[in-house]
């Protein structure tokens, strides 16, 4: 089957290789439907931001929804999505692939290891030069292929190596972190949000600190609900100044209805909301990467996935490996998290996020 996608798409390989100088729209292909997996994206916008200031990046992802995420980027031009498969949408797919073909893009990228929907994608698109990881099997020839490194690296950190293989790493200094870039406006949008809903719940006092949890995850990652009222009733114990926050998903119910909750559908108001949390705990999720990415201190908890791998990266960030942890024991980490960054709910709305040139 590679052999035959290898001879399928050579033709549609570039004779003309792009010099990075030259280098001025370039597409990011990744066709995933993960809220934390399109985050993993915004290190390498940055580093491409970095080494290409005067380029505009477009990127493809599996989910239309999920654009509002990388939003607010100078160096960003459209963020195309796809929809879930649909025989009706047919025409909305083929109009989409024309559109992407007549981009004629200088450079397109494959950030995943071994991701056949974005390898295809990559191959159905104009481009002088395709770059991405070289793996056993691969059948897309790349112009820029890139060694799998022996280092264990953090997921979102793995595809700058691509960037490196492009030449000179960036000389213009850039954060290889979640970056959710909120504006001043958005966390100001953000505070107001926070503190409308907690007020409807009697529940806002201004400059308090304010630990918001979330405790929805996938399949095994979950952590039990007997667990997370163990540490509900160990934070309360050690620390009845700071006021509990339950973010809870739309439309759902809360799973604790003593503890105030917040919820919201816009992912970047959301951002914006836990931005003016003092600390935010969560299992691994969707809402942790979130919480990393609009700088709030975010404490991670892990039960069967590598924290290494999917762990928060900010600087205030922490991962600690739940399985054979008391809920007490995770409390007081998380207490000294809180005292260590000493952030109290509302201080991000205050302080403005440059933007990058």
């Amino acid at each position: 089957m590679n052999s035959v996608l290898r001879r399928c798409v050579r033709p549609f390989i570039g004779t003309e290789e792009a010099g990075t100088s030259e280098v001025e729209r370039i597409l990011v292909c990744r066709l995933n439907r993960r809220l934390g997996n399109v985050l993993f994206l915004t290190p390498l916008l940055n580093a491409l931001e970095a080494k290409f200031p005067r380029a505009k990046v477009d990127v493809l992802l599996g989910d239309a929804s999920l654009a509002p995420l990388l939003g607010n980027r100078p160096n960003v031009g459209e963020v195309f999505g796809l929809d879930k498969w649909n025989y009706r949408k047919m025409g909305q797919l083929v109009g989409l692939l024309r559109r992407l073909r007549r981009a004629h893009y200088d450079l397109t990228i494959d950030p995943s290891v071994n991701s056949f929907s974005g390898r295809v994608a990559c191959a159905l698109v104009h481009a002088k030069a395709r770059a991405g990881f070289e793996f056993p099997g691969q059948w897309l020839p790349l112009d820029h292929p890139v060694p799998l490194s022996k280092e264990h690296l953090h997921s979102a950190r793995v595809p700058l190596a691509i960037v490196a293989g492009l030449g000179t790493y960036p000389n213009a200094a850039f954060e290889a972190r979640l970056d959710l870039r909120l504006s001043a406006e958005e966390l100001r949008a953000g505070a107001r949000a926070l503190e409308s809903q907690l007020s409807a719940q009697n529940a806002w006092r201004s400059g308090e600190r304010i630990v918001g949890f979330f405790t929805g995850a996938r399949d095994a990652k979950a952590i039990p609900e007997s667990w997370w009222t163990g540490w509900i009733a160990a934070m309360q114990e050690r620390a009845p100044d700071v006021r509990l926050v339950q973010l809870v998903p739309p439309g759902a119910a809360a799973n604790f209805p003593g503890i105030p909750s917040i919820m919201c559908a816009d992912y970047r108001l959301l951002g914006a909301m836990l931005a003016n949390l003092s600390l935010f705990v969560s299992a691994d999720t969707g809402p942790m990467h979130l919480a990393s990415a609009a700088r709030v201190p975010t404490v991670g908890l892990f039960n069967v996935t590598n924290p290494a791998s999917y762990g928060p990266i900010g600087a205030d960030d922490e991962a600690i490996v739940v399985t054979a942890m008391e809920p007490g024991a995770v409390a007081e980490r998380a207490l000294q998290r809180l005292k260590r960054t000493g952030v109290t709910a509302g201080s991000a709305s205050s302080e403005a996020v440059p933007l990058r040139p």
